[in-house]
């Protein structure tokens, strides 16, 4: 099964290149030439896995992750960049980064996304099954005052 796959860098050589290399193992690759954009993707489509530069002039990759943890979203981030900060890495990875990858190296890229976006699959059904059990749980709960409370009239 594909899932979604959200590419944001602000290069657009390298969006269309990743675009062109990973579509084939998603059902669709969006993408984002700034941290604003990708965003408001993130907010509007279920997504399962998200390549990101960390350097890009509006937001950073540590920026956006600390605001999609904010969200509760925890979709697995590859940090693909030219700048391997150790500092950023080591805050990127507070936030549950997925993995780290250099420019221009696509090698291990493919595994490491088909991987994410498995994880990504997964971590959406878990969250989905654990929304859906919170759900019924309420239910039952208004279901069984109610009933007490016609038991005690």
């Amino acid at each position: 099964m594909k899932q979604n796959l959200l590419i944001i860098d602000d290069e657009d050589l390298i969006l269309h290149n990743l675009k062109y290399l990973l579509k084939k193992h998603a059902l669709t690759v969006f993408t984002a030439n700034n941290g604003k954009a990708g965003l408001n993707i993130l907010q509007k489509n279920q997504i399962h896995c998200v390549i990101c530069d960390i350097f890009m002039p509006d937001l950073t990759g540590v920026q956006i992750i600390k605001e999609v943890r904010a969200m509760g979203n925890m979709v697995p981030f590859v940090f693909f960049t030219a700048h391997g900060n150790h500092d950023l890495m080591l805050e990127a990875a507070k936030y549950g980064a997925f993995e780290f990858i250099n420019k221009p190296y696509f090698e291990s890229l493919e595994e490491i996304i088909i991987n994410g976006l498995r994880e990504g699959f997964e971590r959406s059904s878990t969250s989905n099954i654990l929304t859906k059990e919170n759900e019924y749980q309420e239910i039952l709960d208004m279901f069984l005052a109610a009933l007490k409370d016609t038991n005690v009239r």
